[in-house]
């Protein structure tokens, strides 16, 4: 089964790159089987077709206009041999190199991200890249470079909306905002802030509840003070008829 449908085409010339990893029969047909969305939360979908020679392509797509994102291009086995473990070859990956202005994706991450969705939304059970498993010294340097790029961001969009320059929708508009939000430690203090508040409206709540517990207390009282006095006049009462009747 070829899961077909209409999708957005890359909006510009994708990356690629050869690939030759092989995947056996099981998981070959569960991804021909493709993905749907389930719900509105899911945004991403999976869908297959062929191409002039026969090969499969898989496609990764995203949005509601089913953007697509990455291509697989994979070359069936001999049906006759279905139990052989490398039994088709992606022999190509296609991907979409700027995802927006402030995201690219590279080969590396281009191909952990298709495997990771063949497991994710199609129950495969492929292995993972091995450059997954050795991070590199350069992706260590480049990682830590974009996360100062980051942070640089995320205080300039803080300052801009500490002056009143940025509407509070848009103060973390971006993931590097709310990230600089917490290194310089501004929600920390709006938590702190948030806690005072709390504590002070515990404090109101509890004197009002130690009132109330005096006015019941009082009112207490002089509910067995009055109760003392009607059996004080019923004893007196008492008294006089007795009297009386000895008389």
């Amino acid at each position: 089964m070829v899961v077909k449908g209409t999708f957005t085409p890359f909006d510009t010339p994708p990356e690629t790159a050869q690939w030759g990893r092989t995947i056996p029969y099981e998981d070959y047909n569960k991804m021909l089987q493709g993905f749907q969305p389930q719900s509105m939360d899911d945004k991403w979908s999976i869908k297959t077709d062929t191409d002039n020679e026969g090969n499969t392509l898989f496609h990764a797509l995203h949005g509601l206009k089913n953007n697509q994102i990455i291509t697989l291009t994979i070359a069936p086995g001999d049906p006759t041999k279905t139990e052989a473990k490398d039994w088709a070859t992606i022999v190509k990956v296609e991907w979409k190199a700027v995802l927006n202005p402030y995201e690219t994706l590279s080969e590396k991450e281009a191909k952990r991200m298709i495997i990771n969705m063949a497991n994710g939304l199609c129950n495969c059970k492929l292995e993972p890249e091995p450059h997954d498993m050795d991070v590199s010294e350069d992706d260590k340097k480049a990682k830590a470079e974009w996360a100062e790029i980051i942070y640089q961001r995320g205080r300039e969009y803080l300052r801009l909306y500490k002056a009143g320059k940025l509407p509070p929708a848009n103060a973390y508009r971006f993931p590097y905002a709310k990230a600089a939000a917490k290194k310089s430690g501004a929600e920390d203090e709006d938590e702190d802030d948030e806690d005072e508040d709390d504590e002070d409206e515990d404090d109101e709540d509890e004197d009002d509840e130690d009132e109330d517990d005096e006015d019941e207390d009082d009112e207490d009282e002089e509910k067995e003070d009055d109760k003392k006095d009607e059996d004080d006049k019923k004893d007196a009462g008492y008294k006089k008829n007795e009297d009386g009747k000895k008389d």
